[in-house]
């Protein structure tokens, strides 16, 4: 058929390959094993939707027995008497039935007509089961019985807005419409949606609450609605990275940032393909982010970053099922792309703030970068602030930085990832360390900046904090950007180490003489000059990986006196 068929069908076939058939006990029978994390992640029966999309398109059966053996465990393994799923047979969280909700919605809508009269009798019975159970746990919109994060309620407004849609009933409209409404309530002057972990999140944003935004208004046929989100969805794309990543690396809950999106959520083409009609920055949009699916998927998986598999790390079948739905989408609605558009992040526009954030997008010669002075952390260790620069990505060589967590934690232990080779992942982040306070951790650091033709200035200080958030000393970094070179300088009033994880791959050389590292990728060099001596980690190994985002880097730093500033400059040729 095209591209996007071609990949569902090869993430797909390794959906049904990892189903477990052999074994008759119900428990096990139909679930997806998943080489990550060496279990059945709840969720599966979400898979209901692709596998069911891709019996349709090519009339092959294994898809359509591996859809009825997902729904079947599901069924058997997580459904409560209360008509809802658990996250996961040891994990009671329900809010997740949503989204089960809108994949037997979206299965039914498109492709009930090459089901039997049986599985489609079947299936219909689940979706208005779970239809009711969503509008009694989530319905009422600010009356909402369960205030939670933001994509449930927006995720609830296309659930019920769906559930109209197929049935009739007025009640579910009238729920999906307190719900689209109260939605709209999270939304800033600058077009950004808060209320994840109270904060802001680029990947749930765009792959989760925004496409659920379009889906209600796409249901019920809402012009005006379908407008008010598109426009907001062009303030998101602000993050998106020329490469086709999303920039969440500053997110509230970047804990599950992939450089695609986000682990557990649907995807941006949910809503692309269908605002590609509208304007052709959103197709350009849909077409990168698939780019990057595509460079992030190997042999039927689709892993959190394209450097897992030379860091011996396996690809999660979390990420398969749930961005599959993006993929029918794309088919489904008849996505096209055919001309090609800038995205704001492929100009040079100098500096763009956003101060409902705390957060500065530079974009100067080939560099964009992002500095974060984020005051919501959602739990310790989770920081990604404190005035980092987050993000540095480079025309000629990509990411050059990107930050994790100060602390890898597994918040959500069946959604995200562990390391199958290291027993504490380092943090990835540009950051002054002082024993063990570090600048990532500060949620209060003062942010500052400035332009003019010549260069842009950033400045942040702050207080070094501990994953308590105790209070350490105080601390000073300043960035300045001109058109080929990036000058970053750390102050510490008590001294300590300025970190610098450049990412590199294994294959890249990294030599360090005196001041100096030069880091020699396959097309280009970055070159770090400094003040003072750029050291590796004796103690360390030459290569770090974090499962978020998803880089391999090398653990490269400087060391620091009291009160004194160290300082490099960082160019790409």
């Amino acid at each position: 058929m095209n591209e996007y068929y071609d990949l569902l069908k090869s993430w797909c076939d390794k959906l049904v390959e990892y189903q477990i058939t052999e074994l008759r006990d119900p428990n096990f029978h139909g679930g997806i094993l998943c080489p990550a994390c060496s279990l059945i992640h709840g969720r599966i029966g979400d898979s209901v939707y692709p596998l069911t999309a891709m019996y349709h398109y090519s009339g092959d059966e294994k898809y359509l027995n591996a859809a009825k053996l997902a729904v079947d465990w599901s069924e058997y393994n997580v459904l409560r008497k209360n008509g809802g799923y658990f996250n996961d047979k040891t994990h009671n969280w329900m809010g997740i039935s949503v989204f089960s909700t809108l994949s037997f919605g979206e299965t039914l809508l498109y492709h009930s007509g090459c089901l039997d009269d049986a599985t489609k009798e079947k299936w219909t019975a689940i979706f208005v089961r779970l239809s009711e159970f969503v509008c009694s746990f989530f319905g009422g919109g600010a009356d909402s019985a369960h205030k939670t994060n933001v994509n449930y309620h927006a995720s609830t407004a296309a659930a019920l807005a769906l559930a109209y849609k197929l049935t009739g009933n007025e009640k579910y409209k009238e729920e999906a419409y307190k719900c689209a409404e109260y939605s709209k309530t999270f939304f800033t002057d600058e077009g950004l949606l808060f209320g994840e972990s109270k904060g802001f999140d680029i990947g749930y944003n765009v792959e989760e609450s925004l496409p659920a935004l379009v889906l209600f208004a796409h249901y019920v046929e809402d012009e005006e609605y379908l407008d008010f989100i598109a426009d907001k969805f062009k303030t998101h794309l602000e993050f998106m990275i020329p490469d086709g990543g999303w920039d969440n690396s500053w997110g509230s809950r970047a804990n599950k940032w992939t450089y695609w999106g986000s682990r557990t959520s649907d995807g941006c083409q949910v809503a692309l393909s269908i605002l590609a009609k509208k304007d052709p920055i959103f197709a350009e949009a849909a077409q990168r982010s698939f780019n990057m699916y595509k460079k992030c998927s190997t042999n039927g998986l689709l892993y959190g970053g394209y450097m897992y598999i030379e860091a011996g790390e396996e690809g999660c079948t979390h990420h398969s099922f749930c961005h599959a739905k993006a993929l029918c989408a794309m088919i489904d609605n008849g996505f096209i792309y055919d001309t090609p558009t800038a995205l704001p992040r492929d100009e040079e526009y100098g500096l763009k703030s956003f101060p409902c954030a705390h957060v500065e997008l530079i974009s100067k010669g080939d560099f964009r970068a992002t500095v974060s002075a984020s005051d919501v952390v959602s739990y310790s260790g989770a920081a990604t602030t404190g005035g980092t620069m987050t993000l540095l990505w480079n025309k000629k060589v990509g990411p050059i930085f990107a930050a994790s967590m100060a602390d890898y934690q597994m918040a959500e232990p069946k959604n995200m990832q562990y390391s199958r080779h290291i027993n504490r992942m380092e943090s990835t982040s540009l950051r002054i360390k002082e024993g063990k306070f570090e600048s990532v951790n500060e949620r209060f650091a003062k942010l500052s900046a400035s332009y003019d033709s010549e260069k842009i200035v950033v400045t942040a200080c702050g207080k070094l904090k501990n994953l308590s958030f105790d209070e350490g000393c105080g601390y000073e970094l300043k960035y300045i950007f001109r058109e080929n070179t990036v000058e970053i300088f750390a102050t510490s009033e008590k001294g300590g180490r300025f970190i610098i994880p450049v990412i590199c791959s294994g294959k890249d050389e990294v030599v360090t003489e005196g001041k100096s590292a030069i880091i020699r990728r396959e097309n280009a060099e970055i070159i770090l000059e400094s003040d003072s001596n750029i050291s590796f980690d004796s103690k360390a190994p030459r290569r770090n990986f974090n499962v978020v985002g998803g880089f391999m880097t090398a653990p490269l730093y400087i060391d620091m006196k009291s009160g004194e500033s160290v300082s490099f400059s960082l160019t790409v040729k």
